[in-house]
């Protein structure tokens, strides 16, 4: 059977655009209006529910569900985003070179099917999200077909993915109930003693510190490299170690953090991969003006 002339037209277009997370927001100049992009949308959904039985859509958790879940629970999350997906497919990325082992891990990650450890996914690719900022918008239309397309084949029908996008809100959303997003936040970290795993960069780069905004107990911090932190993998994991178990782990260290998460998962810590939290909340309290150069700056490595 011939597959619709539209739906052909469609596939074909998703391919044909190259994703650059970075140059989405400082080179961008797209002639479509995004409008008119998103009421083309519509116009396929009679068409996809053709084809319905053979699309695979994952089960997945929006950000404010996914805020709620790790602040009424003990579990842990670990999240994989469009740079984990990059550097799976065989690229580098400005937080990490490839590594085949690194990418190897980050698949097995991604196919984990278990209920005390949360996994984020991008679920802005298959899902309706409201209140984004048409800067995300224009990206999820115009740039995501090619890494999407790689995504798929990783996912697990069984594991009900979270949103990686739970520690990035503020450059995402137009609209949002940030104030509850970052109390419930904060709301973890109360009367617990927290270790923060992340680049030395958090010194100087942030004014309004979440951990610090909360009622912790105690934060310590464990200082790793910005960029390449895989190549200190077993340095940072003797010190990681050393953490009392009581401890809650905190990772914004890039892709190494999310393995140095799972391994301390597995013996016995409550595990929290946060990546963009700290800038997030930075941001939100600064009410920063989400442009081009601030979006660039967001994303961009810490160094």
């Amino acid at each position: 059977m011939h597959k619709n002339p539209l739906i052909t037209f469609i596939n074909n277009i998703r391919y044909l655009f190259r994703y650059n997370l970075k140059e989405i927001y400082s080179n961008q100049k797209s002639s479509i209006n995004i409008n008119e992009a998103i009421a083309f949308s519509q116009k396929i959904k009679c068409e996809l529910k053709n084809e319905w039985n053979d699309i695979f859509i994952p089960k997945s958790k929006n950000t404010m569900e996914t805020c709620m879940e790790l602040a009424n629970s003990n579990k842990s999350i670990i999240r994989l985003g469009d740079g984990e997906f990059m550097l799976i497919t065989g690229k580098d990325i400005p937080f990490q070179k490839y590594d085949e082992n690194l990418a190897k891990k980050l698949k097995q990650i991604f196919k984990i099917n278990d209920a005390n450890l949360l996994t984020g996914g991008p679920v802005e690719y298959y899902s309706y999200i409201p209140n984004l900022r048409n800067s995300v918008k224009e990206f999820l239309y115009f740039k995501s077909g090619e890494i999407f397309s790689n995504i798929k084949n990783y996912y697990n029908p069984e594991t009900t993915y979270y949103s990686t996008s739970v520690s990035q809100v503020f450059p995402m959303f137009e609209t949002y109930d940030f104030e509850k997003h970052f109390n419930l936040f904060k709301s973890i970290f109360n009367n617990k003693k927290i270790t923060v795993i992340t680049g030395e960069w958090i010194k100087s780069k942030i004014d309004h510190n979440i951990f610090l905004d909360s009622n912790a107990l105690s934060i310590d911090y464990i200082y790793g490299p910005s960029a390449n932190a895989y190549d200190e993998y077993e340095n940072l994991k003797k010190k990681i170690e050393k953490t009392p178990k009581d401890n809650i782990l905190i990772f914004a260290l890039g892709l190494a953090g999310k393995i140095l998460a799972y391994n301390m998962y597995n013996i016995g810590y409550r595990v929290l991969d946060l990546g963009h939290i700290i800038k997030d909340y930075d941001a939100y309290k600064k009410q920063k003006t989400m442009d081009n150069k601030n979006m660039h700056d967001f994303f961009a490595p810490d160094i």
